[in-house]
């Protein structure tokens, strides 16, 4: 017990290691669900883009250049 006392490991890489490993294991079931189900793309139509958040520069300057 008093070697896990004398770890070299900080709380502070303990607590990012754990948010790490339970975020990947939250989201990489529904990432990989996502990719299978996946439809491919229309021959001949390009992908679209959305533009989100940035107000009236996204629909009066970037919009139309697109």
């Amino acid at each position: 017990m008093a070697d896990l006392l004398d770890s070299a490991t900080s709380r502070r890489d303990f607590m990012c290691t754990l948010s790490l490993g339970a975020g990947a294991l939250l989201t990489g079931p529904a990432a990989l669900a996502g990719l299978a189900g996946r439809a491919p793309a229309a021959p001949g139509r390009p992908p679209g883009v959305a533009l989100m958040g940035l107000g009236s520069y996204s629909a009066g300057q970037l919009a139309p250049a697109l």
